[in-house]
């Protein structure tokens, strides 16, 4: 795989993520990853996508890999006036990804005068894993998870696999792994009685 395209799944895996995180605050409503990801090249205006997908502000961002260091730029826009609500930059180390995850989805909800309570907040700040390797590795298993092909679902139990190796505890590539043979089993690439027990253990 070309550095381009581990760069674009990590760039996708970071959306992903990011939209986990402002789910999890519960004065927002946040779009489905399925629904936003078919925008992700358009070429419409965020006026006629807010009206499509029926929201109030439009979050934008890039991310840029080299090495250990990366750059997420984000955007929070006001649909209706087409305004810059917020921008930052971020230059971080790779292992301050889930920190800043924190701090993007906290900021947003300060523009938009939400609330976070205490619960919230220990949850935005929580880290997943503390191997970067196990992370990435994770969010290419949920590339793959998403494209929903055999070989695909396939891929993605190898990756979520080796995330585990890496970090034993991570809660979330186990969960990757159990999804993975689940959608196997209901897309009928492999056999309920095959796959279901795999996706328990």
């Amino acid at each position: 795989m070309s550095s381009d395209a581990r760069d674009e799944i990590f760039s996708d895996g970071m959306t992903e993520e990011l939209i986990s995180a402002l789910s999890k605050i519960a004065g927002l409503r946040v779009i489905a990853r399925t629904s936003v990801m078919r925008y992700k090249n358009s070429k419409k205006s965020i006026g006629e996508i807010s009206k499509e997908l029926n929201v109030s502000a439009i979050l934008e961002g890039s991310v840029r890999r080299a090495g250990n260091k990366i750059r997420i730029t984000v955007q929070l826009a006001d649909p209706k006036t087409e305004e810059q609500l917020w921008t930052e930059k971020y230059d971080r180390d790779l292992e301050d990804i889930f920190a800043v995850q924190s701090e993007i989805a906290q900021k947003v909800a300060g523009e938009l005068e939400i609330q976070i309570n205490k619960s919230e907040k220990l949850n935005l700040d929580k880290k997943a894993t503390d191997s970067k390797e196990a992370y990435t590795l994770y969010l290419e298993g949920r590339h793959f998870l998403n494209t929903r092909t055999e070989d695909g679902l396939k891929r993605a139990i190898e990756l979520f696999e080796r995330a585990l190796a890496k970090d034993p505890q991570y809660a979330l590539a186990y969960t990757g792994v159990a999804d993975s043979y689940a959608v196997l089993a209901l897309l009928e690439f492999l056999p309920p009685k095959e796959a279901f027990p795999k996706a328990r253990t």
